[in-house]
Order: structure tokens, then sequence, then C-alpha cells
């Protein structure tokens, strides 16, 4: 049992390197090993003291993902907003009102400071 679980603290550190670096394809080629590991630990009859450092470990890992989550969904919402400004330009009228004025296809617009 020590061996599976040292292999498997092994991998979540590996798994952690990864999130750190954003390496996402690492992250998916350590799933299966990751998997096959946890299945021999769970195999093995652990004590809850013998799994308190890895649940740490694995706790810390889901803040990691979560923060990367949080990345990969600002900049898919960034690229929709620069999609945004080649169909319309937001402005504000004189009442201070926000305007939106939709862009005609083939019109070229031309920003001026």
């Amino acid at each position: 049992m020590a061996e599976a679980l040292e292999r498997l603290k092994a991998i979540v550190e590996a798994e952690r390197e990864a999130l750190l670096s954003g390496d996402f394809e690492r992250l998916t080629a350590l799933l299966p090993d990751k998997e096959q590991a946890l299945a021999e630990v769970e195999g093995a009859g652990s004590t809850p003291d013998s799994l308190r450092d890895l649940h740490r470990r694995v706790e810390r890992n889901q803040a990691l993902y979560d923060r990367a989550l949080a990345g990969v969904r600002a900049v898919i919402g960034r690229i929709a907003e620069l999609g945004e400004v080649k169909k319309s330009i937001g402005t504000y009228d004189s009442a201070g009102k926000r305007r939106t004025i939709d862009i005609p296809k083939h019109a070229h617009l031309e920003k001026r400071a």
C-alpha cells in the first residue's frame, strides 16, 4: 500500500507542476496513471492517517484547477468581446446613456483619438 500511495503522491505532484506551468496536455497524459494509482490505493485498505497528506495535496491542486478554469473562462470572455468589436461599437449619447452602433459587414471604421 505504501508504494501505491507514494506513486499517487508523485503523480499528484506532477499534476501540480503541470497546473502551475499551464501544461494542459500533461494533465491529460497523467490522468490514466492517476486513475490506476488511485484504484491501487483504494484496494489496499488505506487508513485516514495515511491519506491525510494526499488529501492536502489534492485539495491544493483543486484550488489550482479552479484558478486555471477561471483563467480560461476569462480568456473566452475576452475573445467574445473582441469579436463583438468587429460587429458594433459602444458609445454614449449626450444624456450619458450607452448606445450600440452596429457596423455594416463591409464598412470600414476608422478610430480617431
